[in-house]
């Protein structure tokens, strides 16, 4: 993750360093912090542990404060995923377990640990909630959603791999060979430097 924002922040430095030393005529040394960059992504959960003395336990795992409830529950068959983003929807979810407003959470848990997945997550859409199956890693890829994007691509051996954050409409961004293997180029890449030291 670090990886990968870094390099877009850092392509961004250095088109405004460029347009700085366009416009005055100087130079500009760039610093960019793949740690830096990461703790500004997650930001706001630095900033919101900060102002709580409970607040390492505040944000846990898949919730959000936003919501009134949100997480990944066990189902038999899998996951899934609940979100209800206001307080007073939990009155259905509760009226529907037979439990306390606010016993709503551990009540739901018990719940869906025995229930299957499509049904439980058709129940809770029916009472106007939002819930819906994790998918794994190949369903996930599977997705024509996935597929019609440009986070991923293809090569032209027909694997999946990592696409592009952006696009161009004339000259789209392409996978244009397959990924090196180990060693690959090494005598290539030695020969080039025995030519330039001859």
């Amino acid at each position: 993750y670090p990886d990968q924002i870094v390099c877009l922040y850092g392509a961004g430095a250095a088109i405004a360093a460029i347009l700085q030393a366009r416009a005055s005529g100087q130079g500009m040394h760039i610093d960019v912090s793949p740690r830096e960059v990461t703790t500004l992504a997650i930001g706001e959960r630095i900033a919101a542990a900060s102002m709580s003395d409970d607040a390492p336990d505040g944000f846990p795992g898949n919730r959000d404060p936003n919501m009134a409830l949100q997480d990944i529950f066990s189902v038999r068959d899998g996951w899934l995923w609940v979100s209800i983003p206001r307080e007073e929807q939990c009155g259905a979810l509760a009226e529907h377990l037979g439990c306390e407003h606010h016993l709503v959470g551990g009540d739901l848990r018990e719940w869906l640990a025995v229930q299957n997945g499509d049904s439980a997550a058709a129940t809770l859409r029916g009472l106007g909630l939002e819930a819906g199956r994790v998918n794994s890693g190949c369903e996930a890829a599977a997705e024509p959603e996935i597929k019609s994007g440009v986070a991923f691509a293809e090569t032209a051996a027909g694997v999946m791999v990592k696409g592009f954050p952006f696009q161009f409409e004339k000259t789209p961004l392409v996978i244009y060979e397959e990924s090196p293997r180990m060693g690959e180029h090494t005598e290539e890449v030695l020969r080039r430097l025995s030519d330039l030291q001859a």
